[in-house]
C-alpha cells in the first residue's frame, strides 16, 4: 500500500511552483537592466518642424516658432516641448505641443508627433509626424489616420474602434498616440495660463 505524502512535501512543491515564475521574471528584469536603453527620437530643429508645418499650412513661410516649454529632463514618454507658432506680426497662429511615447517593442518605431492646436478653442488643427512611422512591411504615411483627429478637443477621449479608426499593423503606434493625446489635454489645460 502506498504511503501518503508528508504535508511538508506539498508545501515545498507549492513553493517551488510559485518561485519558478518569480525567478523567470527577475531574470528578465536583470537582463533588461544590463541592456542599454534604445535611443528615442529627439525633437527636430525648429527649421525641420517649420518644414513639416509648411506641408500642413501654406502660410508657413511667414510663421516662426517660439519655444515656451521644454521638459527637463526629457521624459521617455510625455510632453517634451511646447511652442508658440507666431505670424510675422507676432500674432499667435497656433500652439504646438510635441509629445513622445516610448513604445515597448524592439522592432517598433517610437512615437514623436507635434499636436498643432488652434489658439482659441484648443481644438487640434493638425498632427505633424516628427519621426517616421514604420510598419513591418515598410514606411507608412499616417496622414489619413491623423485627418480624423482634426477639429477634436484635446480633452475629448479617443477610443480606437469607437470614435476613431486604427491602423492595421500599427496598433502600438496608434495606442501610443491615444495615450499621449489623453495626457497632453490635461497638460495643456494646466499650463496654458503660464506657458501660452
Amino acid at each position: 500500500m502506498r504511503q501518503p505524502k508528508h504535508p511538508l512535501y506539498w508545501i515545498y512543491s507549492g513553493l517551488i511552483l510559485l518561485l519558478i515564475p518569480v525567478i523567470i521574471v527577475l531574470m528578465g528584469l536583470y537582463e533588461k537592466s544590463l541592456s542599454p536603453e534604445s535611443p528615442l527620437p529627439s525633437i527636430p530643429p525648429k527649421e525641420a518642424i517649420l518644414h513639416r508645418l509648411a506641408a500642413f499650412d501654406s502660410t508657413a513661410s511667414a510663421l516662426h516658432l517660439k519655444e515656451v516649454y521644454q521638459a527637463t529632463p526629457a521624459p521617455r514618454s510625455g510632453v517634451l516641448s511646447a511652442y508658440r507658432v507666431l505670424m510675422e506680426d507676432e500674432a499667435l497662429a497656433y500652439k504646438l505641443v510635441v509629445v513622445r511615447h516610448d513604445i515597448a517593442c524592439a522592432t517598433c518605431r517610437d512615437l514623436l508627433v507635434g499636436l498643432l492646436i488652434e489658439p482659441k478653442e484648443d481644438r487640434v488643427a493638425g498632427v505633424l509626424p516628427l519621426a517616421s512611422w514604420e510598419l513591418a512591411d515598410g514606411r507608412f504615411d499616417p496622414t489619413a489616420f491623423f485627418t480624423q483627429l482634426i477639429g477634436r478637443a484635446l480633452a475629448e477621449p479617443l477610443v480606437v474602434g469607437g470614435n476613431i479608426d486604427g491602423i492595421t499593423g500599427a496598433t502600438l503606434s496608434v495606442n501610443a498616440l491615444v495615450t499621449q493625446w489623453s495626457q497632453a489635454g490635461p497638460w495643456l489645460a494646466e499650463s496654458k495660463e503660464t506657458t501660452f
